[in-house]
């Protein structure tokens, strides 16, 4: 950057000061030429000081910004009623979803709801785990596998949801990566998964009808072992509230299938969709909605919890509930930040008073010349004030461009790794 420090000085004195009789931006220039040395080091820091300040205030804010965005994602709504099924008596359970579908549609800030069951080998006898292989069985991973409503990903949180591809199907319109559901729940999509992208090359399949996998059901000690051909409805790079990714260094990945294939691949254990073990009903609510709007609403669900004496198996997550105490290490950390702002541009405020003090006392001589050529003291005034604002904005516009090259490499990384939709907030 110290190469472009000249270039930029250069410039800065032609775009600031080309209305300034000749002879000052002149001048201005040679004094450039003679301080650099002493420049230098206040250029660099200045520049470092900026751009190590950009670099914290980007780098803490991108880590603020994953710990919101992981927490939304492993969420998967804003509000949310989660169902522990353990021990919970099936009998009270399909009232509780029917009063809670009826409170749903009967509360405007709600625009939509989506069921979510407990991962398949829940409460059905003798299964150990699921597994994921290819044809000639050479290729195995395991799999969690989950039954949604084919809306869910309307209903979820937008922003999350990255669909590599999907399988063309005649009954469904995809409008767009949100209907993505529907594919689960025409006449091809009974046997089929919406699986994460890494299967694509490990087990060697795509969306093509022709492409098939074995989806196993593994009993206990590896007794025996259900075979199911199934086709990719789709293939997910990241998505709310499951378990997808790319990478193959992540293992054990989602399997996201319909009602009725989750009941098929129980074995019988369920016989209608009342009966399936949900694990969260998702609410998708009004932007803007205020705080006491949403309060009514958990108030009308906890009220029917309540009713149906199920307390202590069903809980609501509020994500506001969730945030409060990031906000406030949020702000105090902001309060730090600008404290060392403040302190770094002290030091290099003293550094250029120093250095601006040096360069007239060395010069002192020069002034006395141009002085005695008939220059006037406003006009020596001018001239060394317009040298320090050159050396400042040359410098600040360095650090800015350190701090975010440093800064967009962090951000670039980040995203790469986590899969989250993180922008680069400039400070």
């Amino acid at each position: 950057s110290l190469n472009l420090e000249h270039i930029i000085e250069r410039t800065v004195v032609w775009v600031f000061f080309f209305w300034e009789n000749a002879a000052v931006p002149q001048i201005v220039l040679k004094n450039l030429v003679a301080h650099k040395l002493r420049n230098r080091k206040t250029t660099i820091m200045y520049a470092l000081s900026l751009g190590f300040i950009i670099f914290n205030n980007v780098a803490y804010d991108l880590q603020v910004q994953t710990i919101t965005y992981r927490s939304q994602q492993r969420s998967g709504s804003f509000l949310k009623a989660n169902i522990d099924f353990s021990g919970t008596s099936l009998g009270n359970l399909p009232l509780l979803f029917a009063d809670f579908e009826a409170i749903a549609k009967q509360t405007e800030i709600v625009k939509g709801f989506s069921w979510v069951t407990q991962p398949l080998p829940h409460n059905v006898p003798g299964v150990d785990h699921n597994e994921l292989k290819n044809i000639g069985q050479y290729q195995k991973d395991t799999n969690t596998i989950y039954a949604i409503s084919p809306h869910f990903f309307k209903t979820a949180i937008p922003g999350f949801l990255k669909v590599d591809s999907s399988a063309d199907d005649p009954d469904v319109d995809i409008l767009s990566t949100d209907y993505i559901g529907y594919l689960l729940y025409t006449q091809t999509g009974s046997y089929s998964a919406l699986l994460g992208t890494r299967y694509k090359e490990d087990i060697a399949i795509s969306v093509n009808s022709d492409s098939q996998y074995l989806l196993d059901t593994i009993y206990n000690n590896d007794t025996s072992t259900n075979h199911r051909r199934f086709t990719p409805a789709g293939f997910i790079t990241v998505a709310p509230l499951f378990k997808f990714s790319k990478y193959p260094s992540v293992a054990r990945q989602d399997a996201l299938v319909s009602f009725t294939t989750y009941m098929r691949m129980s074995g019988g254990l369920y016989k209608s969709v009342e009966e399936l073990p949900m694990k969260s009903f998702m609410m998708q609510i009004e932007a803007g909605t205020d705080t006491s709007s949403i309060s009514q609403l958990k108030a009308a669900l906890q009220s029917s919890i309540t009713s149906h004496d199920l307390r202590g198996s069903v809980n609501i997550y509020d994500y506001n509930d969730r945030k409060s105490p990031l906000e406030i290490a949020n702000t105090v950390i902001g309060y730090f930040f600008n404290f060392t702002t403040f302190i770094a541009m002290l030091v290099s405020f003293f550094s250029l008073m120093s250095s601006m003090l040096t360069n007239i006392l060395e010069q002192s001589k020069e002034i006395g010349i141009l002085r005695a050529l008939g220059i006037n003291r406003f006009w020596m005034y001018r001239i060394y004030i317009y040298e320090a604002f050159v050396l400042v904005f040359a410098s600040s516009l360095l650090g800015v461009l350190i701090g975010l090259a440093m800064g967009y490499t962090f951000a670039t990384q980040r995203v790469l790794f986590t899969q989250l939709p993180l922008p680069l907030v400039f400070p």
